[in-house]
């Protein structure tokens, strides 16, 4: 088992627009394509900052199901441009179980 933590640094005064394409479009397009959703939110800290965390098969099957997920038209007509728009960085790291 592989799992991944996103941190994503949001742009000022975009937390709404992010959470609402979050949830309303970006979570279920990931939950269909099968990606293992096993934490995601907010800083308790600062408001800015976003984590999320995935769980894959393997390197070979995160790689795989990213590329497709995000070369999905789901993806690219969705949440994608309000989520793009609204990241300001981010940071990820990939761990064995």
């Amino acid at each position: 088992m592989v799992t991944e933590i996103i941190i994503y640094k949001l742009k000022e005064n975009t937390e709404d627009i992010y959470w609402d394409a979050f949830i309303k479009k970006s979570l279920p397009a990931m939950k269909e394509w099968g990606i293992n959703i096993l934490n995601f939110g907010f800083s308790i800290e600062n408001p800015l900052i976003f984590h999320l965390i995935r769980s894959f098969k393997s390197l070979e099957d995160r790689k795989r199901t990213l590329e497709e997920f995000y070369s999905s038209d789901e993806w690219r007509m969705g949440a994608r441009t309000d989520i793009i728009e609204s990241i300001e960085s981010s940071k990820t790291t990939v761990f064995e179980d």
